[in-house]
């Protein structure tokens, strides 16, 4: 009996243990994070886009099949390109394409504003970060704040 015991409590542990390497989190939801960086980011005329709308991930190169929820908030002020991408993946597959397709968007964004003088502070601080099934796009004035409310609500 106790036998049984051990190795049930053992095979519980190694579950849970596996649950939590894959990023199963309790965490914000996209919503609740794009809310949250909103304050933060400052934009102008800030605009939002839904990422699981399959027009607008396609636009960066992401499947919406493996979106799970996402937004894209954005100045829309003709002069300033910033933009905080925030997504939930589906599983954790789709966590690592949809951080290589934001990692092509940073290299696209650096490639187009690289000789733009105004830009260079901000381009040269552009994180891209996946925390579990979470990713994120970060460009815009005070992305360190923005990415420390990202890690906080992940």
């Amino acid at each position: 009996m106790k036998k049984a015991f051990y190795i049930l409590t053992i095979f519980l542990l190694i579950s849970l243990l596996n649950g939590c390497a894959r990023g199963e989190s309790s965490g914000a939801t996209a919503r609740e994070i794009t809310d949250a960086v909103r304050e933060t980011a400052a934009f102008e005329k800030p605009l939002e886009e839904d990422m699981s709308e399959r027009e607008t991930a396609e636009k960066y190169g992401i499947s919406p099949e493996l979106i799970k929820e996402g937004f894209i908030l954005y100045d829309g002020s003709e002069k300033n390109p910033d933009k905080i991408i925030i997504v939930i993946a589906k599983n954790d597959s789709g966590a690592d394409k949809i951080e290589r397709a934001l990692s092509g968007e940073r290299i696209r964004l650096v490639n187009a504003l690289e000789n733009d003088k105004s830009q260079y502070e901000k381009v040269n601080n552009i994180i891209v970060k996946a925390k579990g099934r979470y990713c994120a796009l970060i460009f815009c004035g005070g992305a360190k704040a923005v990415e420390k409310i990202f890690d906080d609500l992940t």
